[in-house]
C-alpha cells in the first residue's frame, strides 16, 4: 500500500472515530442540558430569590436541590442572586458547600444573567474538581430573578476516554472554545492548548479561575502538513515524539471541539482488518439514529426521574416538597374536605440488612412500594420520605378513613414474604397518623405524624397510633 493510500485510510478512519465518540459525548451533554430548568418550575426557589432573608424558604430550596442531584446524578445543584452570590445549593450541608459562595466572575453566570444558556467547563472553585456547568435564568415572566446551576462531575468521562483509548488505539482530547484540552485519554495533555495563548487570553482565563494550577503551557504539536479542512498529520513531542492523524470536528451547540488523534505508527503495524471499521461504520449510522431522539426522550423521563423513587416507584420527597405545599393551602381555604397524613416506617429493618444484605432489604421496600399504591384511592399520595419511611396523604378524608387506610396497610404488609436466598423474609410496620388543622404548616404537619409515630414504635411497633 502506498503512502498516500496509507494516509487517505488513517484520516478515514480517524474520522469514524471521531464521529463515534462526539455522537457519545453529544448524547452526554444533552441528558442534563434541561436540568437547570427545575430551578425556574419549583416556587421555593423564586421564594429564596426575591427574599434570600426567609431561612424556611432557604431550607426548603436546598432540599430541593439536594433531591434533584441525589435522583439525576449531578455533582451540584444551585441557586445565585443576580449578583453571583450563591443562595441555596444541593450540598449545603456539606463541608464544601456551595452556599454563600459568589461564583459571579464565572462566564457561565455571566451569560445566563443576561438571559442565555450558559454552558462551561472549568475545575471547582470550590470543590477543585472538574465540572461541566449549565446555566439558565430563572424569570419571573420577563424578569430575571437569579441563575439556575448544575454542574456535572466528568470523573467517569474522563475514565471512559481512557478505557477507549487502550481499546481502539486512537487518543481523545476535548477543546474549549480557547484550544485549550480540558479532558483527554492522555493526562499530560490536560489543561494544555494546543496552540500558544496570548498573554491577554492566559490573563482571561486565571481571572476566571477556569484551570488553576495550571501554567498553560502549549503542547509541543508541530504541524507536518494539513490534509483537508479538519485533518492534519502532525508530530506531538511529549516523551518519546509520535506521528498522529489529528482529526478534529466540532460538539454541537457548544464552541467546543473534539480531536481524534491515530499514531500513525500503531496504524502501520496494525494487520488491516477493514471489517472492525465497517463494524465502527455501522455502530455510528446507529447512533446517528438513536441520538435524533435522545433529547426527547430525556425532555419526556427528567421530571419522572426527579418525582418517582426508583426502587419503590413512589413518588420522591421532592414532589412531596411542591405538590403537598398546594394541597395544604386548598385545605386552609376549604376545611371541610379534610386533609390526613400517614407516616409509615418499617419495624427493625435494619436488621433485614444486617442479617440478609441491602439487597434483601431493597427487595422488601420495593415489595412494599409495589403493594402500597394497591390500597389507595386514586387522589391519595403516596411518598418514599426516607430510606424505610412512607408517606401518605388522603384528601377528602378525615381521622376514620385514615385510621382504616393505615390499618389495611399494616394488615398487607405484615401478610408479605419476601424469599432471598432461600430465607423468608416478613416485615411489620408501625404508624403515626394526623389530620391538618386550619392554618397549620406543612412542617408542623409531619411533625405530629411523627410523634405518633414515635409513640407507635414505644408501644410495641406493628401499631397505628392517631
Amino acid at each position: 500500500m502506498g503512502e498516500r493510500v496509507f494516509q487517505e485510510n488513517a484520516v478515514s478512519d480517524a474520522g469514524k472515530h471521531a464521529e463515534f465518540y462526539r455522537q457519545q459525548l453529544n448524547a452526554l451533554l444533552n441528558r442534563y442540558e434541561l436540568m437547570p430548568d427545575v430551578a425556574q418550575i419549583c416556587p421555593c426557589i423564586k421564594d429564596v430569590l426575591r427574599d434570600p432573608g426567609s431561612e424556611d424558604d432557604v431550607d426548603q430550596a436546598n432540599r430541593v436541590l439536594e433531591d434533584m442531584a441525589i435522583r439525576t446524578g449531578v455533582s451540584a445543584a444551585y441557586v445565585m442572586g443576580l449578583d453571583g452570590k450563591t443562595f441555596a445549593a444541593s450540598n449545603w450541608n456539606s463541608a464544601g458547600s456551595f452556599v454563600g459562595k459568589n461564583y459571579g466572575i464565572r462566564p457561565y453566570f455571566k451569560t445566563a444573567v443576561k438571559g442565555g444558556m450558559g454552558r462551561y467547563v472549568a475545575i471547582g472553585i470550590t470543590s477543585r474538581k472538574l465540572g461541566y456547568y449549565l446555566a439558565k435564568p430563572v424569570k419571573e415572566g420577563e424578569e430575571i430573578l437569579g441563575v439556575g446551576v448544575v454542574k456535572v462531575g466528568l470523573d467517569q468521562t474522563e475514565l471512559w476516554l481512557c478505557e477507549e483509548a487502550v481499546r481502539s488505539g486512537v487518543e481523545i482530547a476535548l477543546l474549549d472554545e480557547d484550544g485549550v484540552v480540558f479532558l483527554a485519554s492522555n493526562s499530560d495533555w490536560q489543561f494544555r492548548p494546543v496552540n500558544a495563548l496570548s498573554e491577554d487570553k492566559k490573563q482571561a482565563i486565571r481571572k476566571a479561575r477556569r484551570y488553576e494550577g495550571s501554567d498553560l503551557e502549549a503542547l509541543p504539536i508541530r504541524q507536518v502538513r494539513r490534509l483537508d479542512a479538519q485533518s492534519r498529520y502532525v508530530h506531538i513531542g511529549i516523551a518519546d515524539s509520535i506521528d498522529y492523524i489529528a482529526r478534529r470536528i466540532p460538539l454541537t451547540g457548544t464552541d467546543w471541539y473534539l480531536e481524534a488523534y491515530m499514531s500513525l505508527e500503531s496504524r502501520r503495524s496494525e494487520v488491516y482488518g477493514y471489517t472492525l471499521f465497517g463494524a465502527l461504520s455501522m455502530l455510528t449510522v446507529a447512533l446517528l439514529l438513536a441520538v435524533v431522539g435522545v433529547r426527547e426522550m430525556y425532555r419526556k423521563q427528567l421530571l419522572d426521574v426527579a418525582i418517582r423513587d426508583p426502587l419503590t416507584g413512589l413518588y420522591t420527597r421532592f414532589y412531596m416538597n411542591e405538590a403537598i405545599p398546594a394541597l395544604i393551602a386548598r385545605h386552609a381555604r376549604n376545611t371541610s374536605e379534610g386533609l390526613t397524613v400517614i407516616m409509615f416506617d418499617l419495624d427493625h429493618f435494619k436488621r433485614v440488612n444486617d442479617d440478609y444484605g441491602h439487597h434483601a432489604g431493597d427487595k422488601v421496600l420495593q415489595m412494599v412500594g409495589n403493594t402500597l399504591p394497591n390500597q389507595l384511592r386514586g387522589d391519595d399520595i403516596a411518598v418514599r420520605y426516607g430510606g424505610e419511611e412512607l408517606v401518605v396523604f388522603i384528601q377528602g378524608g378525615g381521622l376514620e378513613s385514615g385510621l382504616e387506610l393505615a390499618e389495611r396497610v399494616r394488615i398487607n404488609v405484615a401478610e408479605l414474604a419476601v424469599e432471598v436466598n432461600h430465607h423468608v423474609v416478613s416485615v411489620t410496620l408501625s404508624a403515626g397518623l394526623a389530620v391538618h388543622g386550619a392554618d397549620e404548616s406543612l412542617d408542623s404537619l409531619m411533625r405530629r405524624a411523627d410523634e405518633k409515630l414515635y409513640q407507635a414504635k414505644q408501644g410495641g411497633r406493628d401499631r397505628v397510633c392517631a
